[in-house]
């Protein structure tokens, strides 16, 4: 959990797999918090709010690639998969 933190330059190279929500390679959940510079080349594998980069967002993402693979049964994204509080984050490359 990011809470109004920053988390940069992060790489992440294994396979997440949960049968929890809110997975991210990166990060679980974000809130208010910035991402910045993260690249996932692994795969991650959930349930609800699945994303490469973080499961649940809001803040803001920047500079993050995914080059991994993704799945969830919903609420899935290559970046995030779900807005946190209906709070989406800004994303910006």
């Amino acid at each position: 959990w990011l809470y109004k933190g920053i988390l940069e330059n992060c790489t992440n190279y294994i396979q997440v797999t949960s049968t929890g929500v809110e997975s991210g390679a990166i990060v679980g959940t974000s809130e208010l918090g910035t991402i910045k510079n993260c690249v996932n080349y692994g795969s991650i594998v959930g349930t609800d709010s699945v994303g490469a980069i973080a499961g649940k967002a809001s803040g803001t993402i920047s500079g993050c690639h995914n080059y991994g693979t993704y799945e969830g049964t919903s609420n899935v994204g290559e970046i995030y998969g779900s807005a946190h509080n209906n709070n989406h984050p800004t994303v910006t490359d």
